[in-house]
């Protein structure tokens, strides 16, 4: 038994199948990326496809194939397609091969034609060729030509092989995969954004994309990314962007979650102005981060209303709304304030005290008098009663106004007369008629209201027209009143006494009416 080693120290040297061994024990076959040896229709679709290439190292051409092999395109490739069948489809395998059943080993890309059939097989690389497949070529019967529709992509991703690691690794890889954030670059429209990236086919919960705003949005808005149709975009916390909910010129990272794309990583958001944000203290909205200008400081119990409370604070009960109140300072006491819609009002109504009399003051006649009422302007000013007895008014002085000049027994605001006609300077009179009946000698008096001094009767006679008139003396009594066509004869007897006059017949003929007229001189 001999026991082998390669590449040690001392070692003389390695041939090419030691290093492609090597090679093959750590990668396993397949493309270095999915953009490597891309097959595609030509450009005008015909019987024709091409594989793309590149120079080494440069993606576009590279894989690597079983045993170790590492080959590369290095330019675009142009394969041919037989004929197809006139009855029945065949699929054609396109592979990058090596070719050992020739010396030297060939590299190649080949179509490996398959067998028509109505369910066609994939061919087989045929034996001494080691490669791998890069597509399958559908050929419909009767095809004139190769569409993308007719090719199906097989690529493998070159990787290292399972019994080292490579299962681990190839996890770990298509985890990392999974959790790829696909760079997009910039979105195109406004709200409506689109972007591009070739590595997205399909959306898929948890898709996650890097994306710069070309233009801010002004309202609620989309993405839609290859044409896969639009997708809501929601805030961190799904809500529909609004206008300036993404700014132009900044980049944001997306997660579509089945439904929407959700922004992530966003800080704060709303439409909170500087204004509507306590003073010194700092928020992020829509709009960028805003630093507050709402000042509180006057919020306090004094500055509020009664029975209101501000953002936690109480309201004064000494502090109510004076918009309704109308009075003015003529209306408020000297010395007494007010307040009306919030100024304070200092009164000038003047507090009316005592003058000559206690509690009252002196009055002014206002426009004439008039039977039954006086008129007096009164001072301006508040009487408030607490004067003599607890009356307060006014009083107006007139010399004239005195019990002596009002007559006896006749009241004149409460102050009761005493004058009487002789007192004024005049003479108590008074007057009547006595009416005697013919036959009846009945006395007929009348009570005055004083003692007269003269008192004189009189009559028409109704027979002769003359009148009959009898005067008495000062301090008489009685007398006769006789007529004047008889003075001899005695028709009526008068009587004063004191202050009652009275009156009889003396001649029962002679009834009629007498007048009379007492008088105090």
């Amino acid at each position: 038994m001999t026991v082998n080693a390669t590449y040690y120290a001392g070692g003389t040297g390695y041939t090419p199948a030691d290093m492609m061994q090597r090679d093959a024990d750590w990668i396993s076959p397949g493309v270095l990326s999915s953009g490597d040896l891309v097959v595609a229709q030509t450009a005008t679709a015909s019987m024709n496809i091409t594989v793309s290439g590149a120079a080494q190292g440069q993606t576009g051409g590279n894989a690597w194939l079983p045993n170790g092999y590492r080959v590369f395109n290095d330019s675009l490739a142009t394969l041919g397609i037989s004929a197809a069948d006139t009855t029945n489809p065949r699929i054609d395998l396109v592979v990058i091969v090596i070719d050992t059943t020739v010396n030297p080993y060939v590299p190649q890309l080949k179509v490996i034609k398959g067998t028509a059939a109505a369910s066609p097989s994939v061919p087989a690389l045929p034996t001494g060729f080691v490669g791998i497949a890069l597509a399958q070529v559908r050929v419909n019967a009767n095809a004139t030509s190769i569409t993308s529709a007719n090719i199906t992509d097989v690529r493998a991703i070159a990787g290292l092989v399972s019994q080292f690691g490579g299962e681990k690794i190839a996890s770990s890889l298509s985890e990392l995969n999974n959790d790829r954030i696909y760079n997009c670059g910039s979105t195109s429209g406004t709200n409506a954004y689109t972007i591009t990236n070739s590595d997205i086919t399909a959306y898929a919960d948890g898709l996650t994309v890097r994306v710069k705003i070309g233009n801010s949005s002004t309202g609620a808005s989309t993405l839609n990314i290859n044409g896969l149709g639009a997708k809501t975009i929601l805030d961190t916390l799904g809500n529909p962007i609004v206008s300036g909910g993404l700014k132009a010129g900044l980049p944001y990272h997306l997660c579509y979650n089945g439904t929407n794309f959700i922004v992530l990583g966003k800080g704060g958001g709303g439409d909170a102005t500087a204004a509507q944000i306590l003073l010194g203290k700092k928020a992020t909205v829509d709009s960028g981060q805003v630093t507050g200008t709402l000042d509180l400081t006057n919020l306090v119990t004094g500055n509020i209303k009664s029975g209101v409370k501000i953002n936690g604070v109480s309201g004064k009960a000494s502090v109510v709304d004076t918009s309704d109140a109308l009075a003015t300072a003529a209306q408020i006491l000297s010395g007494a304030s007010a307040y009306v819609n919030g100024i304070k009002i200092d009164g000038t109504i003047p507090l009316m005290g005592d003058e000559e009399f206690a509690g009252w003051r002196r009055a002014s006649l206002g426009i004439a008098s008039v039977d039954g009422r006086i008129h007096l302007a009164i001072p301006d000013g508040y009487y408030n009663g607490a004067g003599n007895n607890g009356l307060q008014g006014v009083f107006y002085d007139d010399a004239n106004f005195n019990a002596g000049n009002i007559l006896n027994g006749v009241t004149i605001a409460g102050l009761t007369g005493s004058a009487t006609i002789e007192t004024l300077g005049g003479h108590s009179s008074a007057s009547g008629t006595f009416v005697l009946t013919t036959g009846d000698y009945t006395v007929q008096s009348v009570t005055l209201s004083f003692v007269p001094t003269v008192v004189i009767v009189y009559y028409q006679s109704s027979w002769s027209g003359a009148k009959t008139i009898w005067a008495s003396t000062f301090g008489g009594t009685t007398s006769s009143l006789r007529d004047t066509s008889t003075p001899g004869t005695s028709r009526a007897t008068l009587t004063v006494n004191s202050n009652v006059v009275s009156l009889k017949l003396d001649t029962s003929q002679f009834g009629a009416t007498y007048s009379w007229v007492a008088i105090k001189i």
